[in-house]
């Protein structure tokens, strides 16, 4: 619900067409990641933790971007999505799904 990062700011090398905007190669465009989360349209009762949410596949393609994308995504991002992996699994009543350890 609160973002690290509460934009992502790109300068698009070429002329391109946002949302029937024409953008000028050069031009800062920025995504506010803070405005998008609370957005209905994006994410239906945006005030309310729902971590299921995020279990949607392609649905949530683009929702999430606190690692940026593409190639200038953080480069810390999968040693992140695994530290919170195994935090989740450590502080956790229950047992991962899967079949049992032996």
């Amino acid at each position: 619900m609160y973002p690290v990062g509460i934009t992502v700011q790109r300068y698009p090398t070429r002329d391109v067409v946002l949302h029937n905007y024409r953008v000028p190669a050069g031009t800062l465009c920025q995504v506010s990641l803070y405005a998008m989360g609370r957005s209905p349209a994006v994410f239906p009762h945006p005030e309310r933790y729902e971590p299921a949410r995020w279990l949607g596949g392609e649905r949530t393609a683009f929702k999430a971007l606190a690692f940026g994308f593409g190639a200038r995504q953080c480069i810390g991002r999968r040693l992140a999505e695994a530290e919170m992996m195994l935090f989740l699994l450590h502080v956790s009543p229950e047992p991962p799904p899967g079949p049992p350890p032996n």
